[in-house]
């Protein structure tokens, strides 16, 4: 029976997704990557046993380490386990080494102290965009990465230089496996293809389409890996009608002839357990390996059988997007972008009995020879193992203590063939520059010199600028102050960076990367899972628009495609900066400060538009023809665009909001429409703020100001199971004040506390109001009405002398005018579509009747909205 886990205490700060999981070699410990640019170590023993979880003593995290300015993509131990590397969209890979003694918090952090102290050993600065995957090398003496900007580069782990940069790619690299004996390298990118490299010239073996061709894009990763025994490497987003595949390469002829089926979305990460198994024969050796898509879903497969052992369908709201297996191979550890991590524990009668070490040992060597001790060349290809046997040896003269040199031997380039499974084969290429050595057994050995990469000072230091970018010094660098364009921050599962063209040379500096928004693009928003592929499925795919920016000409090529078909193409003399767009329109950013307006075909349907000043922030609204647009000199503009009826429906000034904010060393994080179409700025403080067009203000609808109230930590509205806009600003504020929390509740007595959380639901029934959503208006009045009436009891732990009067003047609010002769041109009657009232009658006079504090004003009320609703009969009769 398989044991299924979701640990709760396992999270990153706020409601973070988390893109990433490795489990360390040793056991004892696995670390996340997370959207709030932090890296977190766990202990695994919590995860796996409930009584040490129980235990206030043992400790569950680790360290804590935020050293990175950007979303942490990937993570992954050393095969030693003493070393940790991961890969940001701040574009660089970091590597922590696992010191002695304890470890402490970061200055100025909220996270707990570290129990281990983990230290940055090394920054590998290089690629121009996201960082996406990394891997490390058999023996841990190279790291690759692999990067949004279309390139792989191999890391000397000695060195800290580029061993090797690979340019096979022309779109997103998001995947990078190393082959577990050591021999070869697979990347898998956007372009459609999975690459084979060859480990000790770094040239393509092959180059493999087929399976990709009738893939979807817009997918966060490609997380494809080896199976441990070496002899085949399982590739992410392929499709094989009706269904979504991973798609298996047999190593040599590296043609795909079996595919793991049955997901409805793209598969996104794949993960083999680490050993190797056998049935209760013994006669034959398997391995096992789970399979996560963004259709929410997981499917655990052993490759001696034709169904999978497992499928798990409702355990994440959202994608899931990698995988990680704990040594012992019989504990699966799965993360997903909505913020939760699971565990999965398998029995031997499940998925097999495991090889002991000797045995798998012994296996690999009969396979592909003795590859511990290097007594014989590594063999590309296990059947090759019987030709070598009978080839003659090297001859050493060891009585005169000389080694003999072989002279190279000649390489013929073959010419490239394409087979018939859409694997191209391809010859050497040449290498420029080599250097030689000699090993102990007088072979020959030819090494490629490394490339020289860009400069530290050109790109090592260069980060991509977003609007919550934060500097190295004391402040917060805004997008207003910066000095490249910003992009919006990623929606998870839908990459929002745009590929950009490498340099020509390594002086030339970096342009800052634009994004690449799959249509709709709102703000982060849960990801609903892809449709099932079937006719008519590519109508219902997102559209995809991609800008790619060209460096020695200044101009930048637009494609939009959907369901991997491009749909139209165009070309602009001047770079992008921003992207954003729905199902009715597009937008583009230039760097010149104008805007350029498309139609879901890819017309220009408006000549461009001069902005003010070049875009900071570009925001479409959900499914109407709105755009936002705030610009670098701090006007703020909100446009319909819909064809024909072009209007600019609020133009108006932040600079005092923002400028205000960064003073304080607080930044402006996102920008973004309601779902009424109101403004809405969210700092990186957690403060957030709605324009309100008809004061022409800003009105501050969540802060700090309530960490005594009841409700700033409960995470659920009150009375309803949704989750609505104000909800989720008050918990961003929540999570943001954290640590000031606990402190002030032990500073105040009991009275504080309840009055504050009567101010806080003033001000939550007030925002809902403002963000005109009527589901969380409802529940924080009644959350309210409740609050006050429990302050008109007897209980004088509870009691407030004003509760009663505020009470009644929130039924006078609803009840409207209680005389014909009095005006009612004062008084409004609807609130957000719903008559005061009805809401009166339904949710306010039941709430107090409910508490039985206040029956007298409850009667008095009940008598005056009875009447109030007969003189309204009355007057329709007449």
């Amino acid at each position: 029976m398989v044991v299924v886990y979701k640990p709760e205490f396992v999270a990153h700060d706020g409601t973070a997704p988390i893109f990433s999981v490795d489990a360390a070699p040793d056991g004892s410990r696995f670390a996340t990557a997370g959207g709030d640019q932090k890296v977190k170590v766990w202990a695994l023993a919590p995860v796996l046993e409930r009584e040490i979880e129980a235990d206030e003593n043992a400790p569950k995290c680790l360290a804590t380490l935020s050293d990175h300015f950007g979303p942490v993509n990937c993570v992954r131990f050393s095969r030693n386990g003493r070393y940790l590397a991961s890969g940001s969209t701040d574009t660089s890979v970091l590597v922590y080494a696992l010191r002695e003694g304890p470890g402490k918090a970061a200055f100025g952090s909220a996270d707990a102290p570290n129990v281990e102290n983990w230290t940055i050993a090394a920054r590998y600065r290089g690629h121009g965009s996201d960082v996406i995957d990394i891997a490390w090398s058999p023996d841990d003496s190279m790291l690759a990465s692999c990067s949004l900007d279309n390139l792989v580069i191999i890391w000397d782990c000695r060195t800290g230089n580029p061993v090797a940069t690979l340019r096979g790619h022309t779109s997103f690299v998001k995947g990078v496996a190393w082959d577990p004996i050591g021999k070869f390298l697979a990347t898998q990118s956007d372009d459609k293809t999975c690459i084979i490299w060859r480990t000790d010239d770094w040239t393509q073996v092959a180059k493999v389409e087929e399976p990709y061709q009738a893939s979807m894009g817009a997918t966060f990763s490609m997380r494809l890996c080896w199976s441990p025994d070496g002899k085949a490497v399982t590739t992410c987003n392929s499709y094989k009608k009706p269904s979504h595949t991973a798609s298996v390469l047999e190593r040599g002829s590296w043609g795909s002839n079996f595919d793991f089926v049955g997901h409805k979305g793209p598969v996104v990460a794949v993960r083999f357990s680490p050993v190797l198994f056998h049935d209760e024969k013994r006669d034959k050796v398997h391995t096992v390996i789970a399979c996560g898509s963004q259709d929410c879903k997981l499917t655990i497969w052993t490759t001696n059988r034709p169904k999978p052992v497992c499928i798990v369908r409702k355990c994440f709201s959202q994608s899931v997007v990698d995988l990680c297996w704990t040594p012992d191979g019989y504990t699966l550890l799965a993360c997903s972008t909505d913020g939760t991590l699971c565990t999965f524990k398998f029995d031997p009668a499940e998925i097999g009995e495991k090889l002991d070490d000797t045995a798998a040992e012994a296996f690999l060597s009969e396979t592909y020879g003795d590859i511990k001790r290097n007594r014989a060349p590594m063999l590309e290809d296990p059947t090759l193992l019987g030709f070598a046997a009978a080839a003659p040896g090297e001859l050493d003269d060891v009585s005169k203590g000389v080694k003999t040199t072989p002279p190279p031997p000649k390489r013929i380039q073959p010419a490239p063939i394409r087979s018939n499974n859409g694997v191209a084969q391809n010859g050497v290429a040449t290498i420029s520059a080599q250097r030689e050595t000699v090993s102990n057994d007088g072979r020959r050995r030819i090494v490629p010199v490394a490339a020289t990469g860009p400069s530290d000072a050109t790109n090592g230091l260069k980060r991509r600028i977003e609007p919550t970018a934060m500097n190295g010094g004391n402040g917060v660098q805004s997008a207003f102050e910066a000095p490249s364009a910003p992009a919006p921050k990623r929606v998870a599962l839908q990459p929002t960076q745009v590929q950009q063209v490498p340099p020509t040379t390594p002086s030339m500096p970096q342009r800052s990367q634009i994004p690449t928004t799959a249509l709709p693009a709102p703000p982060p928003l849960p990801v609903a899972p892809a449709p099932e592929a079937d006719e008519g499925s590519e109508e219902r795919a997102p559209l995809l628009l991609e800008a790619k920016n060209h460096h020695e000409r200044s101009y930048v090529e637009l494609v939009c495609s959907q369901a991997g078909k491009m749909k139209w193409t165009d070309r602009i003399d001047m770079k992008a900066t921003h992207l954003s767009g729905n199902k009715n329109f597009c937008a583009v950013a230039l760097e010149d400060g104008s805007l350029q307006l498309y139609t879901p075909c890819g017309r220009r349907y408006m000549p461009s538009l001069l902005l003010p000043d070049r875009a900071a922030f570009l925001v479409s609204g959900k499914d109407d023809s709105s755009l936002l647009i705030v610009t670098r000199d701090y006007t703020l503009l909100v446009w319909n665009v819909a064809v024909g009826k072009e209007t600019c429906t609020l133009k108006a000034d932040c600079s005092a909001l923002v400028r205000s904010s960064s003073r304080s060393g607080v930044a402006l994080a996102t920008v973004r429409l309601s779902k009424s179409g109101a403004p809405i700025f969210t700092f990186t403080n957690g403060y957030a703020y709605v324009y309100h067009s008809d004061l022409q203000t800003w009105a501050r609808v969540a802060d700090q100001s309530f960490m005594r109230s009841e409700f700033t930590s409960r995470l659920r509205q009150p009375g309803s199971s949704g989750f609505g806009e104000m909800q989720a600003l008050q918990i961003a504020a929540a999570r943001a004040a954290a640590h000031v929390g606990p402190a002030a509740l032990l500073q105040t007595s009991g009275l504080t506390a309840r009055r504050e959380t009567g101010r806080h639901l003033e001000i939550l029934v007030a925002g809902a109001a403002m963000l005109q959503s009527a589901d969380e208006f409802k529940s924080w009045l009644a959350a309210y009405v409740r609050h006050l009436a429990t302050e008109c009891g007897d209980d004088p732990r509870t009691t407030f002398v004003g509760a009663e009067s505020q009470l009644r003047e929130v039924c006078t609010e609803f009840l409207g005018p209680l005389s014909a002769s009095t005006s009612v041109d004062t008084w409004a009657s609807e609130i957000l579509g719903i008559k005061k009232r009805t809401l009166l009658r339904e949710v306010i006079i039941p709430t107090i009747a409910a508490n039985g504090s206040a029956q007298r004003l409850i009667a008095e009320v009940v008598t005056l909205l009875e009447a109030a609703e007969q003189r309204e009969k009355d007057a329709t009769k007449i």
